[in-house]
């Protein structure tokens, strides 16, 4: 199956994707299982709060990034003017717009080799997620974490080490877009 991505802000991207590596990821047990089978990452049947697609090739598009993960300590969270990255055969290869030199330092300085590959596309499914920019103003990671992963109008791309993804890398850099088809 072929997936392809746009957003209102130009988002355009494809990729393969294979129906086996498509799961959901959730801290949200009902059951109250202990974390170890919760925590994020652990790949779960539907419904959970995200849905977890790993790229297969080809990929390439342009992921228009409206928002930078918090944990990776940003100089903004939700960005004014999007962030460009191309993505060509699953590597990000342009990095431009606001905060792009800030961007690429990250890339260097927590990541590897590694750190440009496109792990993941994952996509909110939560219909009672906090609202798009909630909180306002930069606080705890963990308070960006249950509204930017999982709003139902959500989606994050990851360049580096994906759940459960192909290449390993050490770093883990979630980047969002709003409103995606």
């Amino acid at each position: 199956k072929r997936l392809r991505v746009t957003t209102p802000k130009g988002t355009d991207i494809a990729m393969v994707i294979h129906p086996r590596l498509i799961g959901s990821n959730s801290t949200f047990d009902p059951k109250g299982r202990p974390d170890t089978e919760t925590s994020p990452g652990t790949k779960r049947p539907f419904p959970g709060l995200a849905i977890g697609i790993h790229p297969e090739d080809p990929v390439s598009g342009v992921i228009m990034v409206e928002s930078i993960y918090p944990g990776l300590n940003p100089p903004k969270v939700i960005l004014k003017d999007p962030l460009r990255i191309v993505i060509e055969d699953h590597w990000a290869t342009e990095i431009s717009g606001e905060y792009s030199d800030w961007v690429k330092e990250m890339l260097v300085k927590k990541g590897d080799e590694n750190s440009r590959w496109l792990g993941e596309c994952m996509w909110g499914v939560n219909p009672k997620g906090y609202p798009f920019g909630w909180p306002d103003n930069v606080g705890s990671s963990v308070a960006y974490y249950l509204p930017m992963h999982n709003r139902s109008d959500m989606l994050h791309f990851a360049l580096g080490m994906a759940i459960g993804g192909a290449k390993y890398s050490k770093l883990h850099a979630d980047f969002y877009t709003h409103k995606p088809t």
